[in-house]
């Protein structure tokens, strides 16, 4: 069975600023069947926070990125 769906969103609560960093919260596709015991219908459902920072040196700009991805379906991890 082929589902045609995808649901994405994110979730901005601090916005960077002089001493500290972005954070944003998403997620995708997360109304998979979770409790089926296939991958197949949580292939692309996953979970990240993630924090940004930028600095100006010498004007040119660095950004630093920190992320953490949870995705339940095995085959992701390949």
């Amino acid at each position: 069975m082929n589902h045609y769906r995808n649901l994405d969103d994110e979730l901005r609560p601090l916005k960077e600023g002089k001493w500290y960093p972005t954070i944003a919260i998403g997620l995708n596709d997360p109304i998979r069947h979770i409790n089926d015991h296939t991958d197949d219908y949580k292939y692309f459902m996953n979970f990240y926070i993630v924090a940004s920072k930028h600095f100006l040196i010498r004007g040119n700009e660095l950004g630093v990125h920190l992320a953490y991805r949870y995705y339940p379906s095995k085959y992701n991890r390949k």
